[in-house]
């Protein structure tokens, strides 16, 4: 994903000299996730002004824009697992958001159905070195917290099975089993 604001977006257009209005930005944003190019997933807030304020989220319904995007000699494996847990999660049906902590904490997807949140998510390749793994469990961990939510869930390349952390039980699930249903 790469995070946006719809200002921001207005800024760099002028800046450019092109003559548009917020109204048109917003509306031009709305046509391309309606033909299904992508889609944009908001700050989890229950205040839309925040919803608009913050960044939003730009994942490709065809994760095969985001390999042509990648550079020649470095596939972001990252992004596309981001990408492809964003879209799997949407064809189940579910509202996504990403939440982020004050201290600047943040979980992909903070899935919601039926108004609650019913599961958080974390999309990361490769988990393996320490700091990486403290990062996306503390976030977890604390968003739990926040939210009431004890459905926390890591989607990786490789890892499977379940540690606690904070006294919370966080799963790990291969990108492949989950995409396939079968975690």
């Amino acid at each position: 994903s790469t995070q946006f604001s719809f200002t921001k977006l207005y800024n760099t257009m002028k800046s450019m000299q092109m003559k548009v209005g917020k109204t048109a930005v917003l509306k031009y944003m709305s046509h391309v996730e309606s033909s299904y190019l992508m889609r944009s997933v908001p700050i989890l807030s229950p205040k839309v002004k925040d919803q608009m304020r913050h960044p939003r989220k730009v994942y490709f319904e065809d994760t095969g824009f985001v390999s042509a995007l990648s550079t020649r000699f470095s596939k972001n494996y990252g992004r596309l697992c981001e990408n492809a847990v964003a879209n799997g999660l949407s064809s189940r049906g579910y509202t996504l958001h990403y939440w982020k902590s004050a201290d600047g904490r943040e979980v992909d997807f903070a899935v919601r159905k039926d108004g609650g949140v019913e599961a958080l998510v974390q999309a990361c390749w490769e988990p393996w070195e320490d700091s990486t793994l403290k990062r996306e469990m503390s976030a977890l961990a604390t968003a739990s917290s926040e939210l009431h939510c004890n459905n926390l869930l890591v989607v990786t390349r490789d890892r499977a099975g379940a540690e606690e952390h904070r006294g919370k039980k966080i799963r790990f699930v291969r990108l492949g089993d989950w995409m396939l249903g079968e975690a």
